[in-house]
C-alpha cells in the first residue's frame, strides 16, 4: 500500500535515529537501564522571599537649601506694620518735605527699605560711618502698590542732595521696561528732588534721539595742548580712511576740530538721576557721545523679573561691561588719578554701584541673578500676618525650608482687591458678556441705557459687590492679548454702545505717548473712563487718565500666565485703596485659569475669588447690532471686495 511504501522510504533514518539514541544511554555516568524515579519536589506554603535590610538612603535636598542663603532665608517683613516718617528718624527738613506732598505714613516696604539705602552716618540709616563699601545689593518683593518707587527714590535723593548741583556725572540710573513707567517713576522722583539741586532725566523714546542726547549731555571745552594734538592726528586719519564710519568717533573728531586751538571737548551728564527703558538705554551707550556709566552709583531695576528676560539680553551685557570697564582718563577724577599715580587705587574697592532689584514677582532663577554680579546680597519680602492661602488644594508643611521656598516663589495681591471671574461660554459673545459686567456691575447707573433696566444677573453667592467703587469717576482698565484686539473691542463697544464713545480710549505699544496718556474725549476730570490697553499697561502703572487712580481691572482676554495675571490685577487697590479685577474666561480656558490662578497654591490672597454669573439680555436689537457690527468689520478686513 502507499503507507508501507511511505515508511519504507525513511526506514534507513529511523534505524540511525535509534542507534545513535541507544548509544547516548550508554555514555551517560549512572545510567542503567531502568530509570529511577525522580525524587518529588518538597512544598512549601506561599511566603514573601525574604529581602536583605536596606542601605539607609542619604535625605533629599530640598530646592530652598540648594539655593544661596541669601534667597533660601530671605527676610520678611509684615505688610500690616505701620510708621510714619518721623518715626523713621529721618532728617526734620525731609520729613517735613515730604508732609508737603502728602507723604506722612511710610508703607511697610518704606519702613523696611529706606534704612538700608540711606547712605551710611545719616539720620535714619542702618549703616555706621566708614561702612560704604560693604553694603549689600538688595533684592526685593513686594505686592504691586506697595509704595516701592518712594522706597528707592528717596534714599537716593537724600544722598545726593548733599553733592551739591554741577558735578556733571549720571549717578543713579532707574531701568524701567515700559515708557509709560519712565514717566511714572520720573514724574515721582520730581516731586521728591523738588527744592534740591537733584536733576532727573528720563530717555524712553518718546521723542527723537537726538532730542534726548541734547538735555542729558552738555559739551564743553578745556585746555590740553597734547590730548588735542593726539585728536588732530587722528582726525587726519579718519579723512583717509572715510570707510571707517563709526558716528561717536565722527562726532568727537568733529567736536574737536570745532574746539579753540589747543582746546579739546569734554561732556557732562545734566542730570543726577537717569529714568529710562533697556531700549533707549542701549542706544544712548553705543551713539551718544559723553554718555557713561563709569561713574554710577547706584542701579535700579523696577519690574526686575520683566527686565531679566531674555529679550533684554543685551542691555544687561551693555549695562555690565559699562560698569567694569576701566574709566578713561576724562571720566576720572583728580583723586582717582593721583591715587593711579601712587598705585594705591583699588578698582573693586573704589567703583562700588550699589543694586536695587524690585518687582511683584521676583525670580528665583540664579542663572538670571548672577548676570547683575550682586554684592552681599539681601532679599527682602513683604507680605501680610493676616492673608492666607485660601486655595483649595493648600501645603500644611512646617519646614523652615519649605516655609522659604513658598515664600520666596508665591505672590501675595493688594488686601483691598477683590476678584471675580465670569464664564463667557465658548466666547463667541464675549463683548455682549463684557457690556452687561459694565453696565451691571462698574458702571454708574445714569449712564445705562433705559432698555438695560430690565436686565437680570445671577451670582454663585448672596454677597454685594462693594458699591463705593460704582461711581460717577469709575475708571476701568480693560486688558486684551494685542494692539489688534484692543483697536477692535474699542470699535465694538463704540458701535453697540455710541454713548459711551467718549469715555472710551486705548493704550497700546503704537499710540504716541503724552503727558496727556490715555485721555478720552471727556476731558477725564470727570465721569467715568474706559481705557483698553495690552499688558503694556501691566506693569507698575499707577493712574491713567488726568492721574486718576485703577478702580476697576477687567481682564477681557486670560492672562498668559500666574506673573501676568498678579502684574495686571495690580493696576487697582494700590497703596491701601479698594479695587476690582475681574476675568472673563471661555470654556477652553476655564481649566487653566480656576486651577493655576483662581486656586493657585502660591497666591496668597484676603479672600477668595468668586465666581458671577453674568446673563447677556435676550434682546433682538443688541444681537443684531452684534451681527452687523462683525459684518462691518469682515468688510473693513477685506476692504469691501468680497462676494
Amino acid at each position: 500500500s502507499d503507507e508501507q511504501q511511505h515508511l519504507r522510504k525513511h526506514e534507513g533514518l529511523m534505524n540511525k535515529f535509534q542507534k545513535s539514541t541507544r548509544l547516548a544511554q550508554k555514555q551517560l555516568p549512572g545510567t542503567s537501564g531502568d530509570l529511577e524515579p525522580t525524587a518529588q519536589p518538597i512544598l512549601r506554603d506561599i511566603v514573601p522571599l525574604p529581602i536583605p535590610d536596606r542601605a539607609p538612603s542619604p535625605e533629599g535636598v530640598s530646592d530652598s537649601s540648594a539655593l544661596p542663603k541669601w534667597l533660601a532665608h530671605p527676610y520678611i517683613v509684615s505688610s500690616d506694620s505701620k510708621a510714619s516718617f518721623k518715626h523713621l528718624n529721618l532728617d526734620s527738613k525731609t520729613v517735613a518735605h515730604l508732609a508737603r506732598h502728602g507723604f506722612n505714613e511710610a508703607l511697610p516696604v518704606q519702613q523696611a527699605l529706606i534704612p538700608l539705602l540711606l547712605q551710611p552716618g545719616t539720620a535714619g540709616t542702618s549703616f555706621l560711618p566708614g561702612t560704604h563699601r560693604i553694603l549689600p545689593d538688595l533684592a526685593v518683593s513686594a505686592a504691586t502698590g506697595s509704595g516701592k518707587t518712594i522706597a528707592y527714590l528717596l534714599p537716593i535723593i537724600e544722598t545726593l542732595k548733599y553733592r551739591g548741583h554741577g558735578t556733571g556725572r549720571l549717578k543713579a540710573l532707574v531701568v524701567v521696561p515700559t515708557r509709560e513707567l519712565v514717566m511714572q517713576v520720573a514724574t515721582v522722583a520730581q516731586t521728591l528732588a523738588e527744592g534740591y539741586n537733584v536733576t532727573i532725566g528720563m530717555a524712553s523714546g518718546t521723542t527723537t534721539l537726538k532730542d534726548e542726547r541734547e538735555k542729558l549731555i552738555r559739551k564743553s571745552q578745556h585746555y590740553n595742548p597734547s590730548r588735542h594734538a593726539v585728536l588732530m592726528s587722528r582726525a587726519y586719519q579718519y579723512l583717509e580712511e572715510l570707510e571707517n564710519n563709526d558716528p561717536r568717533e565722527e562726532q568727537l573728531l568733529d567736536d574737536a576740530v570745532s574746539c579753540l586751538v589747543d582746546h579739546v571737548p569734554i561732556y557732562y551728564s545734566t542730570v543726577d538721576i537717569l529714568v529710562c527703558t533697556p531700549g533707549r538705554l542701549l542706544e544712548h551707550i553705543n551713539s551718544t557721545l559723553g554718555f557713561t556709566l563709569a561713574n554710577l552709583e547706584w542701579l535700579v531695576l523696577d519690574e526686575a523679573d520683566k527686565l531679566l528676560d531674555e529679550q533684554y539680553d543685551g542691555f544687561l551685557q551693555a549695562v555690565n561691561d559699562e560698569l567694569t570697564r576701566e574709566r578713561t582718563a576724562e571720566e576720572q577724577n583728580a583723586r582717582e588719578i593721583y591715587l593711579r599715580s601712587k598705585g594705591f587705587w583699588d578698582e573693586a574697592l573704589e567703583r562700588k554701584v550699589r543694586k536695587i532689584l524690585l518687582s511683584a514677582t521676583m525670580t528665583r532663577d540664579i542663572s538670571k541673578l548672577s548676570r547683575l554680579h550682586l554684592f552681599r546680597p539681601m532679599m527682602i519680602i513683604v507680605r501680610g500676618q493676616h492673608i492666607e492661602n485660601l486655595s483649595i488644594h493648600n501645603v500644611a508643611d512646617g519646614s523652615a525650608d519649605h516655609r522659604a521656598k513658598e515664600e520666596t516663589d508665591g505672590f501675595e495681591l493688594p488686601r483691598g482687591l477683590v476678584e471675580y471671574c465670569v464664564p463667557v461660554g465658548d466666547g463667541h459673545e464675549k463683548p455682549l458678556f463684557l457690556i452687561s459686567l459694565l453696565e451691571d456691575k462698574i458702571l454708574p447707573g445714569n449712564i445705562k441705557q433705559d432698555n438695560k433696566q430690565n436686565s437680570e444677573t445671577s451670582r454663585d453667592s448672596d454677597a454685594d459687590i462693594d458699591e463705593a467703587l460704582r461711581s460717577e469717576n469709575s475708571t476701568v482698565l480693560i486688558f486684551v492679548s494685542n494692539t489688534e484686539s484692543a483697536h477692535r473691542l474699542a470699535f465694538l463697544l463704540k458701535y453697540l454702545r455710541p454713548e459711551w464713545s467718549s469715555y472710551i480710549t486705548t493704550l497700546t505699544k503704537n499710540k504716541k505717548l503724552s503727558s496727556k496718556r490715555a485721555v478720552p474725549k471727556n476731558g477725564a476730570s470727570s465721569g467715568p473712563t474706559i481705557t483698553i490697553s495690552t499688558d503694556r499697561s501691566s506693569r507698575g502703572l499707577d493712574t491713567l487718565a488726568a492721574n486718576r487712580t485703577v478702580t476697576h481691572v477687567i481682564q477681557y482676554d486670560v492672562p498668559r500666565s500666574l506673573p501676568n495675571y498678579v502684574h495686571r490685577v495690580g493696576r487697582t487697590a494700590r497703596a491701601g485703596r479698594a479695587g476690582e479685577a475681574w476675568t472673563l474666561y471661555t470654556h477652553a480656558e476655564a481649566r487653566w485659569f480656576l486651577k493655576e490662578v483662581a486656586k493657585a497654591d502660591n497666591i496668597r490672597r484676603a479672600q477668595a475669588v468668586e465666581k458671577v454669573k453674568i446673563i447677556i439680555p435676550d434682546e433682538a436689537e443688541i444681537k443684531e447690532k452684534y451681527r452687523e457690527v462683525l459684518g462691518k468689520m469682515k468688510d473693513m478686513v477685506f476692504g469691501g471686495s468680497r462676494g
